[in-house]
């Protein structure tokens, strides 16, 4: 969508972006408030990192609809994508730590520890490429990585349980993103790929928040 007059010598960048955007971060801050209130008193591990997985993607996507889609052509240089991107590994990162915790709670997880010192490795890597690169595909990857290497085998692992059902929605909602921006799967022109994207990472997030509901 071509950048629209928002009001009187302001232009606002990517309109649609900014809408799903905030959309994210409306659900995701909304999701980290009622987890709070669910969890008065957050227990180490697993808990504490699911609620910075959703408090660090509103404020990731917050950032990227107001520097990379609100504000972008008021803006000089190349650096204002790093927040937002990097926020977005973080919280990614979270995701999978959380899911080790998780595990490990449920069943005494061996590599727990090699697991986590992994997570860590590849999270600064993939922050050190993206400010290398300037690019979104460390990201990308590193949603590959989070889902599909750490999670995924752990959920298969816990399949009879509905928390792990959820967290399988989450995990297929979020692989779904890079085929839809590679092939350009919009739904119009007002909601192309990259729209639909943050559709799915908002569905996504509600996956998420289901799975922390019935968790015993």
């Amino acid at each position: 969508m071509d950048p629209v007059q928002l009001f009187p010598g302001f232009m606002l960048a990517d309109p649609s972006y900014v809408v799903t955007d905030l959309l994210i971060s409306g659900f995701a801050f909304y999701e980290w408030a009622k987890l709070r209130r669910y969890w008065p008193v957050p227990r180490p591990g697993y808990q504490q990192l699911f609620l910075a997985y959703f408090l660090i993607m509103a404020v990731a996507t917050l950032s990227s609809a107001l520097l990379s889609h609100g504000f972008r052509l008021y803006l000089t240089g190349k650096g204002f994508n790093y927040l937002s991107w990097l926020l977005n590994i973080c919280s990614l990162s979270c995701f999978a730590l959380a899911v080790i915790e998780r595990s490990n709670d449920l069943k005494a997880l061996r590599p727990r520890k090699g697991m986590i010192d992994v997570v860590a490795a590849e999270t600064l890597g993939m922050m050190a490429w993206t400010v290398i690169s300037n690019s979104f595909l460390p990201m990308s990857v590193h949603i590959g990585f989070c889902v599909v290497v750490i999670s995924l085998p752990l959920q298969i692992r816990f399949i009879r349980l509905k928390e792990c059902q959820w967290l399988l929605v989450t995990t297929t909602l979020l692989l779904l993103i890079p085929p839809v921006n590679i092939f350009g799967w919009g739904l119009a022109a007002w909601c192309d790929a990259f729209d639909v994207s943050h559709l799915l990472i908002t569905a996504a997030m509600y996956a998420s928040y289901r799975s922390c509901l019935v968790q015993e």
